[in-house]
């Protein structure tokens, strides 16, 4: 039986646990070359170790999304490593418990770039590949 995502390549961000880590199984029990990011590589094997028997499918880097030029470096590895890529999914984000009246600046603008410009900055870099007419 073919796979639905047999030989594409999906980037997930923020695949080291809850709805990333669960699209990145999906993705990979259905054919996909899978490239995870996260912002630490802890968590990005747990839990994947009975599942990625194939690893040659299975990518994996620490970036920080807020930044667009480890997005670029990632996003160029990835090509490097699958030919090109098919899916992105954009999971990354992070979200604070402080009440609005205490939430400083600071934190509020890393929330805003990592759940806001980090998906601007993924999007941008694997779009532009499209727009290109490489061979992705």
């Amino acid at each position: 039986m073919m796979q639905l995502l047999e030989n594409k390549t999906c980037i997930i961000t923020g695949a080291s646990r809850g709805i990333g880590q669960a699209i990145a199984k999906l993705f990979y029990n259905n054919g996909a070359n899978v490239a995870l990011c996260s912002r630490s590589l802890d968590g990005l094997g747990e839990g994947f170790e009975d599942l990625f028997v194939d690893t040659s499918r299975v990518f994996c880097s620490n970036i920080d999304v807020s930044q667009k030029d480890q997005c670029q470096v990632f996003v160029e590895a990835v090509k490097e490593k699958f030919g090109g890529i098919d899916v992105l999914i954009n999971c990354a984000g992070i979200i604070t418990r402080e009440p609005t009246l205490e939430l400083s600046q600071e934190i509020w603008q890393k929330v805003l770039d990592t759940n806001l410009n980090g998906t601007f900055y993924m999007s941008q870099l694997v779009f532009a590949r499209y727009a290109e007419k490489e061979n992705w």
